[in-house]
């Protein structure tokens, strides 16, 4: 696939995380794998998969570390658990790290995980998006890095310009897509659209 073909894809990603987020479900392990391309006669078509670590946001803001405050009812309907006991059996715990490293924002690295909200899905989503068009994600593990290694350096939320890869790939404009992804790869969650 070309280069708008292959952000054609993401933006159907994007779409369907979108739905998602609309209706209070963080992904948090967005990555290649975890987008599915498929279809015939030359129409491809991206599904969202592994909801595995998904999260059910609170609306209302709340701690999602105060136990009292858990919701008691899935957003969701019959097809996720509710109740007091499933909020607390899925209540993330401060010092746990969930994801794939390569596509993680810096948030989402962080031993905090209160801080990770739809926010950090863009970032994985550019993330996506960046390794669908130059072959290399932005966090990409190096020879012999440690795990731990690798999450530290997620966390400093540095990000290069992807200009010169973009236009290796033959992708029109790059210096545009690289504004893009660099707004979508940022370091604060606020700047991230």
């Amino acid at each position: 696939l070309g280069p708008a073909a292959r952000v054609a894809l993401v933006c159907q990603a994007c779409e369907a995380v979108e739905f998602a987020h609309r209706r209070g479900v963080l992904h948090r392990d967005l990555k290649p794998g975890n987008v599915l391309v498929h279809g015939g006669a030359g129409v491809p078509r991206v599904t969202v998969i592994d909801f595995g670590l998904a999260k059910i946001a609170t609306a209302d803001g709340t701690d999602p570390h105060d136990t009292d405050a858990l919701t008691t009812t899935s957003p969701i309907g019959d097809g996720v658990a509710s109740g007091r006991a499933a909020s607390l059996a899925d209540a993330t715990r401060a010092g746990q790290v969930l994801g794939t490293p390569a596509y993680m924002s810096p948030e989402a690295a962080s031993l905090e995980p209160w801080r990770i909200d739809a926010r950090s899905d863009v970032f994985s989503l550019a993330a996506i998006a960046v390794r669908l068009l130059t072959s290399g994600s932005p966090h990409a593990a190096r020879v012999g890095e440690s795990d731990s290694a690798q999450l530290a350096r997620v966390r400093t939320g540095v990000i290069e310009s992807f200009v010169t890869r973009l236009r290796a790939a033959g992708v029109p404009r790059p210096r545009d897509l690289d504004a893009v992804l660099r707004h979508g790869l940022a370091k604060d969650p606020a700047e991230r659209y």
